[in-house]
């Protein structure tokens, strides 16, 4: 967990710059993986916990399994970053871009990088800057961590897009050298 907070964390970071007294405003749209540890909340209270203290004020739009396309036509996430003043959003999309039959096959980006850029374009007209969390391959999928990587390396490439992505999945595999059985609970995929 502290990984990732580590992650959105060093991303937000230069918004201290501009002014230390203003609270950062995040907004985190995703599923299961961004709400079941309450990181919203976590993230905020890691700041505060900082040296110097940074005050951080989150707000979370998530539905389990949701993808970035479920968030865009319920358009609860949309409302949100038009209304909230966000100096970040962080993008969840769902962990196998997309719902599968056998719940660990990559699905094709295209889906992903539709919505991505849609929300991309709102969130800076909005004025603020988009982050992706890319999250970790399910356990059952040793090359979904591949696949995944290619999708959010295509997406940082297309012209459209202006974010930061938040390497979570291989952070937490690479750096913190654990194997994706470890990110979860024994029973789920889930868990941050």
């Amino acid at each position: 967990m502290r990984f990732i907070l580590a992650c959105i964390l060093a991303a937000i970071a230069p918004a201290s710059t501009v002014d230390e007294k203003r609270p950062v405003r995040v907004l985190f749209v995703g599923n299961s993986y961004t709400h079941m540890n309450d990181l919203p909340r976590l993230t905020a209270r890691l700041a505060a916990s900082a040296r110097p203290p940074r005050a951080v004020e989150t707000e979370l739009v998530a539905e389990g399994g949701a993808t970035l396309e479920r968030h865009w036509k319920a358009g609860r996430a949309l409302e949100a970053i038009r209304n909230g003043k966000w100096n970040y959003v962080v993008l969840q999309e769902q962990g196998t871009l997309g719902p599968s039959d056998d719940f660990r096959t990559i699905n094709d980006p295209a889906v992903f990088h539709t919505y991505a850029r849609l929300f991309d374009d709102e969130i800076r007209k909005a004025g603020a800057k988009t982050l992706f969390f890319m999250t970790w391959a399910r356990q059952d999928s040793p090359d979904g961590l591949t696949a995944l990587a290619r999708a959010y390396n295509r997406l940082q490439r297309l012209p459209v897009i202006r974010s930061l992505l938040l390497l979570v999945g291989p952070f937490f595999m690479v750096v913190g050298r654990i194997s994706a059985d470890q990110l979860r609970t024994s029973s789920s995929h889930q868990g941050t």
